[in-house]
């Protein structure tokens, strides 16, 4: 799909539909059944708290040396079939990826982190750091929310550096009865913490994303 993208006061793009399928194949209850099991249990609890302080921007470790997970891990979203390898209770999950989210204690503060995770065919997870907080869409709208609200954000903060800049919240604050909704962005930009408001409009042939500047 083309992608339009405008600049007068907001950016805006037309984008996928983040309810459509990602070229995938449909997940079974078998394999869905397996990765349910894998990220219930105390190992992948104990994996995840390790990877989640990991990927987590260094600043943000810097205020904070260690979140703790302060739920379960079961939240997730299947991407592929998963297999496993090895025997109970050392059993891995292989050749598969979902998303996962994680809600910690960050020092006395509730969020929430997601990743992609990729396991390859010996089960070894490569993880990928994605938004925070409570983005609805799937990845392709993710990829695309992102540079927009990105863009917006750092030139709220007249910022040009983008090793300098990562998204710290996604807040959901209204979901409206057509699919339509809108979230609150919290981010920092070169040391400036900077909002924005995202809305995610449906047309005919896909999403328009825009980013405004927060009204409280």
């Amino acid at each position: 799909m083309k992608k339009i993208f405008v600049l007068s006061g907001i950016l805006a793009a037309r984008l996928v539909n983040p309810a459509a399928a990602q070229n995938a194949p449909p997940i079974s209850a078998e394999s869905k059944a397996l990765l349910e099991a894998y990220i219930s249990s105390d190992g992948y609890r104990t994996f995840a708290e390790d990877v989640f302080n990991r990927i987590e921007p260094l600043p943000q470790r810097a205020n904070c040396p260690h979140m703790t997970i302060s739920g379960n891990t079961n939240l997730y979203t299947p991407l592929t079939n998963v297999s496993v390898i090895g025997e109970s209770p050392n059993r891995l999950v292989a050749n598969g990826a979902w998303i996962s989210a994680v809600d910690f204690d960050r020092c006395g503060k509730k969020v929430r982190r997601r990743a992609l995770m990729k396991a390859d065919d010996k089960g070894t997870i490569l993880p990928v750091r994605l938004l925070p907080g409570n983005f609805r869409g799937n990845l392709n709208l993710e990829r695309d929310a992102m540079r927009i609200a990105g863009a917006a954000l750092m030139a709220s903060a007249g910022c040009a550096d983008g090793k300098l800049f990562f998204v710290t919240d996604v807040t959901s604050t209204e979901i409206k009865p057509n699919g339509e909704w809108t979230e609150l962005w919290t981010a920092s930009a070169c040391g400036k913490e900077v909002t924005t408001d995202v809305s995610y409009g449906v047309v005919p042939d896909g999403i328009v994303v825009s980013a405004n500047a927060h009204k409280p």
